[in-house]
C-alpha cells in the first residue's frame, strides 16, 4: 500500500503568494479529491514527498505540497540566524502567517476545474499539525471533509513555543470537521501532553459524533513519522474524504 506507482504527473505552482508542488497519478480521473499537506518547522514543501504524497496519490488524491511562510522558496537570508537566536518567535510568526494564508489557497484549490471542491482535506507534521487542527476550526468556503494532525505542536506548558493563546487552535469550533490526532508518548519537541490535553478538551464538543474524532497515542514513540502512521492517515482520509 506504501509503494508508489513510478509513474506521477508533478508541478509547480504559485498562488495567493504561496508556492507549492502537486502530485497525483496520471490514471486518477477527475475532478479529484485534494489533501494539502503541511510541512513541519524548519522544513520546505517536498519533505513529505515521498512518505505522504506518493502514497495519498496512489490513493486518488490530488497532493498539494505548500512551502510554509517563512520556509522553503520564501526563507529569508537570515533564517538560520533567526532560527538560532529566537526560535519561538520564528516559529510563531511562520505558524500565524502559514495559518492564515492558507484559508485562500484551499479556496484557489478549491476553484480548480481538476478538484472536487466537495472532498478537500488536510494533513499536518508537527507544525504543520498545529496548521491543520487551526483550519478544522476554520470557517472556511467549502469546509474540510477531513483533517489530520500528526505530531501537532499544540501550544503549552513544556512546548517548543512560547504559550500564546492567539495561537493555539479552538476546541470548540472544529466539530463537525472529522478530525484525527496521532502522537507519539516519548515525544518531547512537540510534547505529547500539550496534545492530549486539547484533545481531551475536543471529547465534548464532538459528543453529537464521536466516531469523527480519535486520538491515536503511540507508546515509546518520538518526533517522527512511521509506516503506521501513514495507514491510519489513509484510513481516516478514506473513511471521510
Amino acid at each position: 500500500m506504501l509503494r508508489g506507482t513510478g509513474e506521477y504527473r508533478i508541478g509547480r505552482w504559485v498562488a495567493c503568494g504561496v508556492p507549492f508542488a502537486t502530485l497525483c497519478s496520471p490514471l486518477a480521473r477527475e475532478p479529484l479529491p485534494a489533501v494539502v499537506v503541511y510541512h513541519g518547522f524548519a522544513g520546505k514543501k517536498t519533505d513529505d514527498l515521498l512518505s505522504l504524497a506518493v502514497p495519498l496519490s496512489d490513493a486518488g488524491y490530488l497532493t498539494i505540497l505548500p512551502d510554509a511562510a517563512l520556509h522553503g522558496e520564501r526563507a529569508p537570508h537570515d533564517f538560520a540566524l533567526r532560527h538560532k537566536l529566537d526560535h519561538d518567535g520564528l516559529f510563531l510568526d511562520s505558524l500565524r502567517s502559514t495559518v492564515e494564508e492558507s484559508e485562500s489557497l484551499i479556496e484557489w484549490v478549491s476553484d480548480q476545474d481538476e478538484v472536487d471542491a466537495e472532498r478537500i482535506g488536510v494533513v499536518g507534521i508537527s507544525m504543520g499539525g498545529a496548521v491543520a487542527l487551526a483550519l478544522a476550526g476554520r470557517k472556511l468556503s467549502h469546509p474540510l471533509r477531513a483533517a489530520v494532525a500528526l505530531m501537532p505542536a499544540v501550544p503549552g506548558p513544556g512546548s517548543a513555543a512560547r504559550q500564546e493563546a492567539a495561537y493555539a487552535p479552538d476546541p470548540e469550533t472544529c466539530f463537525p470537521t472529522p478530525l484525527l490526532m496521532i502522537h507519539g508518548t516519548a515525544d518531547h519537541v512537540a510534547p505529547y501532553p500539550n496534545a492530549r490535553h486539547f484533545y481531551d478538551s475536543l471529547v465534548p464538543n464532538y459528543s453529537e459524533a464521536p466516531e469523527r474524532l480519535r486520538f491515536i497515542d503511540v507508546p515509546g514513540e518520538e518526533h517522527r513519522i512511521g509506516t503506521y502512521w501513514i495507514e491510519e492517515t489513509l484510513a481516516w482520509l478514506g473513511r471521510y474524504l
